[in-house]
């Protein structure tokens, strides 16, 4: 009885410790070879004798400590799309910013050079002429959102402006002259027609139709330029036909150039409001301060006008002021906002306190 008492103890001391060696064996888990499975090489990572990683949401800052932790870089899921890089936004140049540049300039001589506002086109926007030694030297006009040089003229060049958004170079050294035209839809200027050692031409990009308009079109947007056909000679024309293409009026007058410096005809006279008060019941915003310049558009009584610096006097003695008009149309804001002159005697009488 005494033996078998033993017996039975010592079966349970093996039994105990069998059950020990197994359940270790459950616990620990055999470090496996390295390999190229991913599957194995998870499980590595991911083992009980490696620490995990420290992320920003298991950070906890340390008061007393500031234990450097290097965080691991934020994983992007195929799924997820990368944002692309903002392009660089286009910085607009005005008028102001463009004569500043002449200015900046060392070689230029400021004193011989000058500037005037004026609306070749009758559109609204006025061109930039930069002037020197009482020429015009470059054209600037408003493109889109900034202004753009769209012509620079050498020394033995002389340039007309006419009604219409007509504008004429001429060369005083072979008598050669190239008109150019105002093209709405792209708001750029194009050679029409010229006269070049007694012959007369026409150039492709007169009387455009819709299908050359369409080329245009797709050669600006696939390579930001114009196709080189369109500053080409199209037809050999007569001095009769060459005639009756070109303006019969006379060009326009040019206003006055004033320095570089001189910023009055950029700056608006703040909190400075006319209203419109014509017997006509309606007033003409004109490119130029004059009767004789293209009329914009007209302005009913009562709508207001904001008033420039710059005014002038014409020929007869009447006082024009330069003014910006809001005009309401279908447009996606709703107004244009346009500049040009109008007669003072076409406005309220100015009531001064």
């Amino acid at each position: 009885m005494q033996r078998r008492k033993h017996f039975l103890n010592l079966i349970s001391i093996l039994f105990i410790m069998y059950l020990s060696v197994m359940l270790t064996g459950c616990l620990v888990k055999e470090k496996p070879e390295e390999t190229g499975d991913p599957k194995i090489k998870e499980e590595i990572s991911s083992g009980y004798d490696t620490e995990p990683a420290v992320t920003k949401e298991d950070k906890v800052s340390d008061a007393d400590t500031d234990p450097v932790i290097t965080e691991p870089a934020d994983e992007v899921s195929l799924d997820e799309e990368i944002p692309e890089e903002k392009e660089d936004e286009k910085v607009s140049r005005s008028a102001d910013d463009i004569l500043d540049e002449y200015i900046n300039t060392p070689d230029l001589s400021n004193d011989k050079m000058g500037y005037f506002m004026f609306d070749v086109n009758a559109d609204g926007k006025e061109e930039l002429f930069i002037t020197q030694n009482g020429r015009i030297r470059d054209m600037y006009a408003r493109l889109e959102k900034d202004m753009r040089l769209v012509g620079s003229f050498s020394d033995d060049v002389e340039v007309a402006l006419y009604p219409e958004g007509m504008l004429k170079v001429s060369s005083s050294s072979n008598g050669n002259s190239t008109w150019f035209e105002y093209c709405d839809e792209f708001e750029d200027y194009f050679p029409v027609y010229e006269q070049c050692d007694g012959q007369y031409y026409t150039f492709c990009s007169y009387n455009l139709n819709d299908e050359e308009m369409e080329e245009i079109r797709t050669s600006l947007n696939s390579t930001g330029c114009y196709p080189v056909w369109l500053f080409e000679w199209s037809d050999v024309i007569t001095k009769k036909e060459y005639e009756s293409l070109t303006p019969k009026t006379k060009s326009v007058s040019l206003p006055a150039a004033d320095k570089l410096t001189d910023r009055d005809s950029l700056t608006v006279r703040p909190e400075y409001i006319r209203y419109v008060n014509a017997p006509d019941g309606y007033a003409n915003l004109r490119t130029g301060p004059g009767t004789d310049y293209d009329i914009i558009c007209k302005m009913p009584n009562h709508d207001e006008l904001e008033v420039y610096m710059k005014f002038a006097v014409s020929q007869n003695a009447n006082k024009w002021l330069k003014v910006a008009y809001f005009k309401e149309d279908d447009s996606k804001d709703g107004y244009t906002w346009l500049t040009g002159w109008v007669s003072e005697s076409q406005l309220d009488r100015l009531i001064v306190d």
